[in-house]
């Protein structure tokens, strides 16, 4: 038998059970610790409301300064410096990592709140020229006669659209800073840097990365336009207990949409059902043999679940045991 006592039966009190995020905020910590010297911003987006961080001095956010006539400032994205050898600051950071993951909880996915910390940026560049760098070089992109504002502030958007971009315009992105940390869909710490992305200023005239737009091709903007149903469709299948929240937003499962556009499947909100059905059922349930006959009908205009209960006979939720007969 075991002899020793614990520290509840010694002091009489229950220690606290570390929050779940520890691990990350830890993490959070050594990153920022070997690569900014302890110094960082969070990246806030307000457009649900500015969080309550902390901080002791609100008046040191710096907003990101997108200038458009149509355009609320009051939303745009801001940064607020950190300097983690201060306590104040420290549980600053805490409190940013606490919002972070519960943003990605499953109730906060259903309420659609949105993220509100979009991520911790390293750099040795102050926030007003990253924020102004971003502002003028990132954001605003005019599209088909339409101005447009690319919202890579948003981890989520983020994460797929790194995957989008080569590796010049990853280098533009991050161009005035060292990294950007954030937790995704997954709550795991994920960083973006380009080892070959010069640190240097907005302004500075580097002679293997001139002071150059971020500009994004045709189809790179085809992507963006389907980022929100990607996010649509998995937050769904989380929410409904239908598949793991560790289940991947592949690159391929998105690539899956051109063949949905092929099939004539445009709106939203089949485009949505299609990547369900892609996750649910395998990235490649589109081309099995069964699902000819679909695809005949949606090419003619029939929405995806008329068309798959008017060929299967069965109703939509049971296309799995269709595909398996």
């Amino acid at each position: 038998m075991d002899d020793q006592l614990s520290t509840e039966q010694i002091t009489g009190y229950t220690a606290a059970a570390s929050p779940p995020w520890d691990d990350v905020l830890q993490q959070l910590h050594r990153d920022i610790n070997r690569h900014g010297d302890g110094r960082c911003f969070v990246w806030v987006d307000p457009a649900q409301g500015a969080p309550d961080l902390g901080e002791t001095d609100p008046g040191l956010r710096v907003s990101v300064p997108i200038v458009h006539p149509h355009y609320d400032q009051r939303f745009a994205p801001y940064l607020v410096p950190l300097n983690l050898g201060r306590f104040s600051d420290d549980c600053v950071l805490a409190a940013s990592i606490e919002l972070a993951w519960n943003a990605w909880s499953t109730p906060f996915l259903m309420a659609r709140r949105g993220q509100p910390i979009s991520g911790w940026i390293i750099g040795d560049r102050s926030a007003r020229e990253v924020a102004a760098y971003w502002a003028r070089r990132c954001y605003l992109h005019f599209v088909q006669g339409r101005t447009r504002m690319l919202r890579f502030h948003d981890p989520g958007v983020r994460a797929m659209l790194w995957q989008d971009l080569d590796t010049r315009q990853r280098a533009l992105l991050l161009r005035p800073v060292k990294a950007i940390l954030s937790l995704n869909r997954h709550q795991a710490l994920e960083s973006f840097s380009a080892p070959s992305t010069p640190a240097v200023g907005p302004d500075s005239a580097a002679a293997d990365l001139p002071d150059e737009q971020l500009r994004l091709s045709e189809q790179q903007w085809q992507h963006v336009n389907d980022y929100a149903t990607v996010h649509a469709a998995w937050s769904y299948l989380v929410g409904e207990n239908l598949i793991s929240r560790h289940a991947p937003v592949s690159e391929a499962l998105r690539n899956s949409l051109g063949a949905a556009s092929s099939y004539g499947i445009t709106s939203a909100d089949d485009r949505m059902l299609f990547l369900v059905c892609g996750l649910r059922h395998g990235i490649g349930f589109h081309s099995h043999a069964r699902m000819a006959d679909v695809w005949r009908r949606t090419a003619d205009g029939e929405a995806l679940v008329d068309a798959i209960e008017a060929v299967s006979g069965r109703p939509f939720e049971q296309l799995s045991s269709y595909l398996m007969d």
